[in-house]
């Protein structure tokens, strides 16, 4: 199936897929006040669900803690066997586990977003100091070239281990 970006889906794709974890297309149609039949409940149901990347991140940890609310909602709401609560409790903690998993995917993402970043900061830094030094030795032939790029040979370690340390510090 082809692909459904977020933003072009209507408001009662997203009111179906709201409910769809919790509730029945009989339901969900008595939700949407019968503007959809149940059985065409359903069928958008299951094209939505075909589509890929039917659902941003944000709108997946949205949908997540919607379903947590509901669960919770329901747990106050009723009478609630031993074995019922249990496997409600179960549940809770696979979601809580899938956010969990997304947070640390992202985290792992950054991470390594932060370090390309702060390599191509080194490198434009070597270069843009190594284009300096040339203009330098052009402008003021009188001074000593060795002297200068040893300058060079000590600061970008010292820039390269700067970078290194703060990445290491906001990661």
């Amino acid at each position: 199936m082809g692909e459904l970006e977020p933003r072009k889906r209507s408001a009662p794709d997203d009111q179906i897929l709201r409910l769809a974890g919790t509730h029945s297309p009989h339901e969900i149609s008595r939700e949407m006040h019968g503007i959809l039949s149940p059985a065409a409940i359903a069928a958008r149901l299951q094209t939505l669900l075909k589509a890929k990347n039917w659902l941003t991140l944000t709108q997946e940890r949205a949908l997540t803690a919607w379903k947590l609310k509901d669960i919770l909602r329901q747990l106050e709401e009723q009478f609630l066997s031993d074995n019922n609560a249990k496997i409600r409790v179960s549940v809770i903690k696979e979601i809580t586990a899938n956010l969990d998993r997304a947070e640390a995917t992202t985290n792992a993402d950054l991470d390594r977003l932060y370090g390309n970043q702060a390599i191509i900061m080194g490198q434009v830094i070597e270069r843009a100091l190594q284009m300096a030094l040339s203009e330098l030795g052009k402008n003021y032939p009188d001074i000593d070239e060795t002297d200068l790029r040893e300058v060079l040979r000590v600061a970008l370690p010292e820039a390269a281990a700067e970078i290194q340390m703060r990445t290491a510090d906001e990661v």
